[in-house]
């Protein structure tokens, strides 16, 4: 059994997944590293899968060859995943326009704004959750909507709250791959996993995370996505040991590789600079892989001064505490109250003026944020 939930947000897709795996002779269910699930095969299409993990593998290996030698018809794509019938499978395409399939049982569903594989009951705690969280501030952003925010949310909430082991053969660690018109890719991020004491898969590396007092406790994690889109290859860190995985599921024979980690909280940058190594040396061994060039930076004087005053008058009309300070990479808004305190990075790319508005609404996010704490 797995978690995968898909869903359209204009023109970009979301597959969110989980990567623990159980097995048919009825051993130990592998929950770190597990398997990815949620797999990107080019700049322009992307597959997760749900039951017979190494079948369904098996069939997206194929989907890939074809991919690569120019067979790029959805038709191609389906004729082979519809012949695995002992797994299913969800499509997100930019072929030509945005679009969510579902395949199961050899049957394709299309034309779809949200789909699911594997266990149902989750979907209703996730959308539970988003109910639950539209509830509170949100923090404002222009590449996500609030929806799409909230969905990512929701599913990261089944692994805090839920834990580690969230249903039988569910579970591990949450993955996001992003399908958008710029490419498919994975999300980088750092989050917590709310767990009991467990072994690290393989058995071999003997590893067990450390049991704290208390017994349940929640522990930090970070995923990498490499530097290339368009490639399924994506690293994690379990923090306060050693251990980080890139999984490689379109490398044949080898889902994954182990990534050997400094276990000190004074190394952790170095830490996530060999793991992006490691992701991106990888993700260079596979075809298709593409890089996507940032907005360059403007210079500190070409900034309107005029936008600067705005933004201040802004803050000083806010109801907690506010400062704006200008720093190396952009300005550091920082909003206080009794109990709270709140506040982020506005990177100097963002300091143009069709961007006042946005701006504004990150001053008034985290004068929410603090007034609810406030309230408490």
């Amino acid at each position: 059994m797995t978690i995968i939930i898909a869903r359209k947000f204009k023109n970009r897709i979301v597959l969110a997944s989980d990567t623990m795996i159980s097995f048919a002779d009825g051993s130990r269910p592998e929950i770190i590293p597990g398997r990815l699930k949620a797999i990107v095969l080019g700049a322009e299409l992307s597959i997760g899968y749900a039951n017979y993990a190494d079948q369904a593998v098996a069939a997206i290996q194929k989907v890939k060859k074809n991919w690569d030698v120019g067979k790029r018809d959805l038709a191609d794509v389906f004729d082979v995943l519809c012949k695995e019938e002992m797994a299913d499978f969800i499509v997100a395409s930019h072929v030509e326009e945005p679009q969510l399939f579902k395949i199961r049982e050899g049957r394709v569903t299309n034309d779809l704004n949200d789909a699911f594989i594997g266990n149902r009951d989750l979907v209703k705690l996730v959308l539970d959750d988003e109910e639950k969280l539209s509830r509170r501030p949100q923090f404002p952003s222009d590449l996500q909507s609030k929806e799409e925010s909230l969905f990512r949310q929701a599913f990261l909430e089944l692994f805090m709250k839920e834990g580690i082991s969230i249903r039988d053969g569910v579970g591990g660690l949450p993955i996001f791959l992003l399908a958008s018109a710029r490419g498919h890719t994975y999300d980088s991020y750092a989050g917590v996993c709310r767990w009991d004491r467990i072994e690290i898969t393989p058995a071999s590396i003997g590893t067990q995370i450390p049991e704290l007092e208390g017994g349940m406790a929640s522990w930090g994690y970070n995923v990498q996505s490499p530097r290339l889109r368009g490639v399924a290859t994506v690293g994690i860190a379990i923090r306060g040991t050693s251990l980080g995985y890139v999984y490689t599921p379109l490398q044949e024979g080898a889902y994954w590789s182990a990534v050997d980690l400094p276990n000190d909280e004074r190394l952790a940058g170095l830490a996530l600079q060999i793991l992006q190594s490691e992701t991106d040396k990888y993700a260079a061994q596979v075809e298709g892989g593409f890089e996507v060039e940032d907005l360059p930076r403007p210079p500190v004087e070409s900034i309107d001064v005029s936008m600067l005053r705005e933004i201040s008058l802004h803050a000083k009309k806010s109801r907690n505490k506010t400062k704006v300070l200008v720093a190396e990479d952009g300005l550091w808004i920082s909003c206080r109250s009794d109990v709270r305190r709140s506040g982020s990075m506005i990177n100097f790319n963002e300091l143009r003026q069709e961007r006042l508005g946005y701006i504004f609404e990150i001053i008034d996010y985290h004068n929410a944020i603090v007034t609810d704490a406030g309230g408490l």
